[in-house]
């Protein structure tokens, strides 16, 4: 589409994305490797110019650690004309122009900081006439703008806004990882579940791919088959990105009401260890509800030892959740896993003890039970002559509700156990065995 004159009426539109309150979305952890890192004083990536996104839906993605700058700008060689640049800093913002005199207009909005120097993933999508931001994989603003055409003929920068009458300005000072461009707006799910990921450089729709993966050289690779390959210009560098602790797997699972996360790390460095975190999501999409502290699992300090680590979780109500570990330094620095998300469905409401787990067991087993209604319970131990060994339960229990206790027979001898159950007129009983 050949460009309009300057003498045409303005359609230029300035998103930009303001973070004034206390509140921010907190960092995110980044996987060790290489990044791009670029010191706010005449360092950036430039490439060849991307096809033009006109009216058309796209998404701009990326891992950053910054105190500001450019993340993405593609222009026009007009002296103000046709552009988009994404950016960071006291504000996340995009801005979209379509030729014209170069009037921006501002419509601050949002709550998150990300110019913290800290790693976060961001994002802004636009589909038709709404814009949406992204922060660490949860949603946070929408706006309704003006549909530019936005028609670019210029290299493409990255940590750079670069081109058209005001040269090459707004240096990004930190470090970006895994940049992506898409000619399509991806939804909430696609940019939360793929942010900790790479993903396979011929997904539909993805245009630009720099994961900056490349330990020297001046040229930052396109994954993509696209070829859009970058040229490093000032001091650009690809520095390493060592984690003082390696996340190796974090999984969770889920039994019943209750949800056990399992984690392995390769290796660890002054790790205090991590505190377990829960939020409610909803199905299908991520909620922008508060994180709560679940619990703490303590770590091994320093340690070149694969390590694995457990958390059980018998606090959830029924319902969709994501559980993260926040890793915490000695010293006090702290980083965030990747999410995972469970299900958790209601109990019935029925008169049900479950064998115990293990079973042979030695010595701490774990026995769980629900009830068809709410009222006094008993939960006992006997030996194989009917004598009371335990007393693990002697209370009011609701109905609907999975219960687990742990036995621990520590002090009694090996040999055939039996429990039994017995709340508003009904009883159960299970065979246990202790074998030491």
């Amino acid at each position: 589409m050949s460009h309009r004159s300057l003498s045409i009426s303005l359609i230029c539109l300035y998103v930009l994305l303001s973070i004034t309150g206390p509140a921010a979305v907190q960092a995110q952890t980044l996987t060790g490797g290489n990044v791009l890192l670029l010191d706010g004083s005449g360092d950036y990536v430039a490439g060849p110019n991307l096809p033009n996104f006109g009216t058309g839906d796209f998404t701009i993605e990326a891992w950053i650690k910054t105190s500001g700058g450019t993340i993405f700008s593609n222009r026009n060689t007009d002296s103000y004309g046709s552009f988009v640049t994404f950016s960071a800093g006291a504000q996340l913002g995009v801005e979209i122009c379509e030729d014209g005199s170069g009037t921006d207009y501002a419509t601050p909005a949002g709550t998150a900081s990300v110019s913290n120097n800290q790693w976060h993933h961001v994002a802004m999508t636009r589909s038709g006439t709404t814009i949406k931001f992204y922060v660490d994989g949860v949603l946070d603003n929408t706006v309704t703008t003006g549909l530019a055409n936005i028609v670019t003929s210029e290299l493409m920068y990255v940590g750079a806004r670069g081109g058209g009458y005001f040269g090459i300005v707004d240096y990004f000072n930190g470090s970006m990882d895994d940049l992506r461009v898409w000619n399509v707006a991806r939804t909430a799910m696609e940019i939360s579940s793929n942010k900790d990921n790479y993903i396979d450089p011929g997904t539909s729709g993805l245009m630009l791919n720099y994961r900056f993966d490349e330990s020297s050289g001046s040229t930052a690779a396109d994954a993509t088959s696209n070829d859009y390959d970058g040229t490093l210009y000032g001091n650009a560098l690809f520095p390493s990105t060592p984690l003082p602790v390696e996340l190796s797997s974090f999984a969770a699972a889920v039994e019943g009401r209750t949800v056990t996360l399992r984690w392995n790390t390769a290796s660890e460095q002054n790790n205090l260890g991590f505190e377990i975190e829960r939020r409610t999501a909803g199905e299908g999409a991520v909620m922008s509800e508060e994180w709560h502290n679940a619990g703490f699992a303590e770590g091994h300090g320093t340690s070149n030892a694969p390590r694995s680590y457990s958390f059980v979780d018998r606090t959830a109500s029924p319902g969709h959740f994501r559980y993260r570990l926040k890793q915490v330094d000695r010293d006090g620095q702290f980083e965030y896993s990747k999410e995972v998300e469970v299900f958790v469905a209601s109990v019935p409401a029925r008169f049900e003890l479950s064998q115990n787990y293990p079973n042979p067991f030695n010595p701490v087993t774990t026995i769980g039970f629900t009830l068809q209604q709410t009222g006094w319970t008993t939960l006992i131990v006997y030996n194989v002559v009917g004598q009371e060994v335990a007393t693990l339960v002697r209370e009011v229990r609701d109905a609907g509700v999975y219960h687990e206790v742990l036995f621990d027979a520590g002090d009694h001898a090996s040999g055939l156990y039996f429990v039994r159950l017995v709340s508003s007129g009904n009883t159960l009983v299970r065979k246990i065995v202790l074998l030491k």
